[in-house]
């Protein structure tokens, strides 16, 4: 769902024009599968999603799930990383208990919820891959059960679109 709008009588000097649809790629779902695979929850070390370029744009989405955090808590929560596993975001996503969590990575640029369950983030590639795991605390993996796996998808270049101007 791609939302748009017109703008009338924009001087350009001493040129008239309408522009006319202007649109964001934030506003809906402006990607398109690349890959999936599945999140082994025992892995601390996580998995690795490779065919990234640098310089390009990625959502990244969990999908699937329950895990169990053997508390026993289920959980639809993931946690990635862009630097080969030195450091971990937040998890995203649900946990039962605890709520929904959109914490947002430093290289990132945008966290929200696909489903009542589940989030996806957005991002700028820097990395030819990046590491996604479920969001458990270190040394908690061992225990833990059942599924969750990923989705990754390209996504279009989050700039404001100028589809046409009409002079005159």
């Amino acid at each position: 769902m791609m939302s748009a709008i017109s703008v009338s009588n924009v001087q350009f000097g001493s040129v008239a024009a309408d522009i006319v649809g202007i649109s964001n790629s934030y506003l809906g779902e402006p990607w398109t599968q690349k890959s999936t695979g599945a999140i082994t929850v025992t892995a601390e070390a996580g998995v690795t999603v490779s065919g990234l370029t640098s310089g390009q744009y990625y959502c990244i989405e969990a999908t699937g799930g329950p895990w169990d955090s053997g508390e026993p808590r289920l959980n639809y929560a993931f946690a990635v990383s862009n630097d080969g596993g030195g450091s971990w975001s937040t998890g995203m996503g649900f946990t039962v208990g605890v709520g929904f969590s959109l914490s947002l990575p430093a290289w990132a640029i945008r966290v929200e919820k696909a489903d009542n369950l589940r989030a996806r983030m957005f991002w700028k590639a820097t990395t030819t891959s990046i590491k996604i795991r479920v969001a458990d605390g270190a040394g908690d993996f061992g225990d833990n059960s059942g599924s969750l796996s990923y989705k990754l998808s390209d996504w279009l270049d989050p700039a404001i679109r100028v589809s046409e101007v009409r002079l005159g």
